[in-house]
């Protein structure tokens, strides 16, 4: 006697089931409100909320599976961040008003303490990075993609501002210096900030080859120390480096002057 397999029908409720599911747990809540601006590793999210490893994947494996969170590889490391909500696609209205929900949520003193720890970790482990490899830092660049595979399209994009003649730009983050000479052919001031000191030693060579009188170097937090507004603010292969790119971004656009540019 055969026996006929039933037939597995898909069912469009299964997906708002989905939803209604990931959204039915506190911490899972937590978690989409900590990835708002961010994305985090499973170790660094157990860390911040917590919990074990183990139980973590769950509830990243049960976001996952309802559309709310997606990844990123980076070497042998998996980041977590927010999905998109969709709005045209089934289910991409409730999508978006979980996470507008979300966003309306104070997340707990302690979780805001240990993100703030996460991003210390984050912030150490960059500047031991560039004190152990200054030397070998163009090599490591192009290996990424090195300052002549762009440069054409940042100065056309420079250019294209009109700033005026008297307009002075900031540069976080200069590396070796190498997009020095052509910001100080463009801007009658500039100043490059740093916090690794082997990285503006190589910074200070290069403008002293290259003759820039009118370039400023400086030990400093970008985010954290007091400087200047400018008219125009680079960051050239830096950002991946801040250990909140997001926020990076909102606080260096409070120094842009007037009419600047990021």
């Amino acid at each position: 006697m055969n026996l006929r397999v039933p037939q597995i029908r898909h069912d469009d409720c299964d997906e708002l089931a989905a939803l209604c599911k990931a959204g039915g747990d506190p911490l899972r809540l937590n978690v989409l409100r900590a990835l708002a601006n961010d994305s985090f590793g499973v170790l660094e999210l157990a860390q911040i909320f917590a919990t074990g490893q183990s139980g973590m994947s769950h509830h990243l494996k049960v976001l996952s599976q309802a559309g709310l969170v997606a990844t990123r590889r980076e070497g042998n490391a998996i980041f977590y961040r927010r999905a998109i909500a969709r709005g045209e696609r089934f289910g991409g209205t409730l999508h978006g008003a979980l996470l507008d929900e979300v966003d309306s949520l104070q997340l707990p003193l302690d979780v805001l303490a240990r993100i703030a720890e996460v991003h210390a970790q984050r912030e150490a482990v960059s500047r031991e990075f560039f004190a152990r490899s200054a030397e070998k830092f163009q090599a490591q660049q192009d290996l990424i993609a090195g300052l002549p595979q762009y440069r054409d399209s940042v100065l056309a994009l420079l250019d294209a501002l009109n700033l005026p003649a008297s307009a002075c730009a900031l540069e976080v983050g200069p590396g070796d210096g190498g997009f020095l000479p052509d910001l100080a052919r463009r801007f009658a001031r500039v100043t490059a900030l740093d916090n690794s000191p082997a990285m503006l030693e190589l910074a200070r060579s290069r403008c002293a080859t290259e003759g820039l009188g009118n370039v400023e170097l400086k030990l400093a937090d970008a985010l954290d120390d007091e400087h200047e507004a400018a008219d125009c603010v680079v960051l050239n292969m830096v950002l991946h480096h801040f250990a909140a790119p997001a926020e990076a971004l909102k606080q260096l656009a409070h120094h842009l002057l007037p009419g600047a540019a990021c």
